[in-house]
């Protein structure tokens, strides 16, 4: 789809795009069987994630302030005016670019149905919120757009072999800085204070059970940047989590203590004896100058 429609000496095939669309409608439309009407027969009830919207009008506010300006900023966590003007210029330049070549109008259109379509299921469902991962196809036409753009630049401006590879560099840095800090070092730092909380509070030769209490998180313990589950939204306070966890370090630190089915504390009478508590948001706390 994206080759048919981008490239400036191939004339526009709707056959090309019809295959496309319908590869995109059957896989959508199996989604929303899977996650909708499946669990609904077999279990008689569907997630609340799965509910349709009923109020498009929302929907669609929410989709131009929150979504569709993330994927402009193409990757960016912590976008600011200056980088969103920049990125919205370089996009109208690559669809400008687009416009002059063969069946330029069309290919426009399609270009924009397509990224679209591609992000609508997060649109037909009723929740305000969605995973960063989930932009990936609506970010994959806005690329698009930057690269096709900031090549017509450079090229414009004759620096197009010395400005690209430039460009290609700092984009690898700033992904690896993204991924490294926004994800892998607050997790990495949630998993040692636990380590720690669990060595200090339980201990090597405790055989009984540990529970976690994570009603006082700490979130902003190891990084300041909350965008989306993946980058600032803390392990140590989801529930499904924290088990997993905690088997690491039992069995890397050749610990002996039980972890029962249900690890959460939701009510005291849960640790009467031979049990001990951890409290995450504390442990958090104690392992960082940021409180």
């Amino acid at each position: 789809m994206l080759d048919n429609c981008l490239k400036k000496d191939k004339p526009f095939s709707i056959h090309i795009v019809l295959i496309s669309g319908a590869v995109l409608f059957i896989g959508m439309l199996g989604s929303l069987l899977f996650s909708k009407f499946v669990p609904v027969w077999l279990y008689g009830s569907s997630i609340a994630r799965a509910e349709l919207t009923n109020n498009p009008l929302e929907k669609l506010r929410w989709f131009l302030k929150e979504p569709l300006i993330n994927a402009i900023n193409n990757f960016n966590i912590t976008p600011g005016t200056f980088f969103t003007t920049l990125s919205l210029i370089i996009c109208a330049i690559g669809l400008l670019s687009i416009i002059k070549g063969k069946s330029g109008p069309i290919k426009v259109l399609m270009f924009i149905i397509m990224g679209i379509g591609a992000y609508s299921p997060n649109l037909l469902v009723k929740e305000n919120w969605a995973a960063y991962r989930s932009l990936i196809a609506l970010e994959f036409f806005t690329c698009a757009l930057v690269i096709i753009g900031l090549d017509a630049l450079t090229s414009k401006l004759n620096i197009a072999k010395k400005a690209l590879p430039i460009l290609t560099v700092f984009a690898m840095i700033a992904a690896s800085y993204n991924i490294f800090n926004g994800f892998i070092i607050p997790q990495k730092s949630e998993l040692n204070a636990l380590a720690s909380a669990l060595s200090y509070k339980v201990g090597k030769t405790f055989t009984g059970d540990v529970l976690f209490d994570i009603q006082d998180p700490a979130y902003n313990a190891f990084t300041k940047t909350q965008r989306y589950d993946e980058f600032g939204n803390i392990s140590l306070a989801a529930p499904w989590a924290i088990k997993g966890m905690a088997e690491q370090i039992l069995i890397s630190k050749s610990m002996h203590f039980r972890l029962p089915e249900n690890v959460i504390l939701t009510a005291k009478e849960q640790c009467a004896s031979d049990c001990i508590i951890i409290k995450t948001g504390d442990a958090m706390r104690s392992s960082t100058s940021n409180y």
